[in-house]
């Protein structure tokens, strides 16, 4: 990977970017609600806890507890200078494992959707049968070096079994590393164990703290940290697993309408993020990122591929850099409703800056259709295969 991307912001933009942040945290903190447990953890490493549930996110929910954290950017990057610049990601297969950080970025495909396009162009719920077919894709694809998680929601396999479901499906279905669960704490830990057994019964028995599984924790811009995304980091980092720690904001809702603005406020919710798993194990894998979309008052509807975007996946590379982590790219994100030319346009844009800002772990990198509403199995293909070039 070079060591300057083409795709760059001054770098006295990064040091507003990191000013920001400072003020951000200590002028107003980062919320945390319902987790005591990362709550107390931060208060005994000597953070700014002020208890009390405030205005950003009000309603009662989870365990009741919640506290504003208060720090600096100096003392948060002191606990995390613990987490690896780089580190490797075992895959039930030995040759198919890979270097997350100062390598070739690794692509993910789409996380979330409940909707497929299938190849009748009929869009419906997903099903399992979607579920295990689109991880054989990614299985069969150079481009994908990680399988993912929940590329789409199998509507036909109730919940409580849903996230040991579609774990299984990775460990039968391909030999790549691949996402874990983020339901809860107690699933997090359910898939951690059975991919450990996994590659054990494959002859890829793991040193103990070693990475198998990438966990996505996503922050509840502005500013605050919900408990169940606290449970998952808090799972992961015990266990000497990956962490993708990330703030995904809608510039001009969710946070600020300008760059600098969203840079400096992702980087206060991913910090405290950051320091959690290092407070949790000290050495714990962990990613850093921020991303920003515009998001249209008049449509309500975010504006994919617009240059805003790119300067925040830019910046947010040159963050991680700065806090010495590896990097989180958004790829083929787009509000299109099938696979046409505005979805090859806007999709390509943020792959394209994801690759060129030298983000080493790039989610959502094939098959994101409709504001991540539906995956569509000919993108997926698609996309897939682009990234092989």
């Amino acid at each position: 990977m070079p060591d300057r991307p083409p795709l760059r912001l001054p770098d006295g933009v990064i040091d507003l970017a990191i000013a920001g942040a400072d003020r951000i945290l200590g002028e107003v903190g980062v919320q945390l609600l319902d987790d005591a447990e990362s709550i107390d953890r931060l208060r005994d490493a000597g953070l700014d806890v002020t208890a009390g549930r405030g205005v950003i996110v009000g309603e009662a929910m989870g365990d009741g507890s919640g506290a504003r954290v208060r720090s600096s950017v100096g003392a948060l990057l002191d606990i995390v200078s613990s987490a690896p610049q780089s580190f490797v990601q075992h895959a039930r297969n030995p040759n198919r494992s890979v270097q997350i950080g100062e390598s070739s970025p690794i692509f993910a495909p789409v996380y979330g959707p409940p909707n497929v396009i299938d190849d009748d162009s009929v869009r419906r719920p997903a099903t399992m049968a979607d579920y295990e077919e689109l991880v054989r894709i990614a299985d069969a694809a150079p481009g994908l070096a990680n399988t993912g998680h929940m590329m789409c929601v199998p509507h036909d396999v109730d919940e409580p079994e849903r996230y040991l479901a579609m774990a299984q499906a990775h460990l039968t279905c391909s030999d790549k590393p691949f996402l874990g669960s983020t339901a809860g704490e107690g699933s997090t830990a359910d898939v951690i164990e059975l991919t450990v057994q996994a590659l054990a019964s494959a002859g890829s028995a793991l040193p103990p703290g070693s990475c198998a599984l990438m966990h996505l924790c996503n922050s509840i811009p502005p500013l605050t940290w919900r408990g169940r995304m606290l449970g998952v980091l808090r799972a992961s980092a015990v266990a000497g697993q990956g962490s993708l720690v990330t703030s995904f904001q809608m510039m001009g809702a969710t946070g600020p309408a300008a760059v600098l603005g969203a840079l400096s406020q992702g980087l206060a919710e991913s910090l405290v993020g950051l320091a959690l798993t290092q407070l949790y194990r000290a050495g714990a894998p962990a990613v850093l990122g921020v991303y920003a979309m515009p998001f249209d008052m008049r449509t309500m509807q975010p504006q994919f591929g617009a240059p805003s975007a790119a300067l925040v996946q830019a910046g947010a590379v040159q963050l991680a850099r700065r806090v010495g982590v590896p990097a989180l790219g958004y790829g083929g994100v787009t509000s299109s409703k099938v696979d046409d030319a505005q979805a090859g346009a806007e999709s390509g844009l943020a792959t394209r800056a994801a690759i060129d800002s030298g983000a080493d772990f790039v989610i959502h990198a094939a098959g994101w259709l409709d504001n991540g509403r539906t995956v569509g199995f000919a993108k997926y293909r698609r996309e897939a295969a682009q990234l092989a070039r």
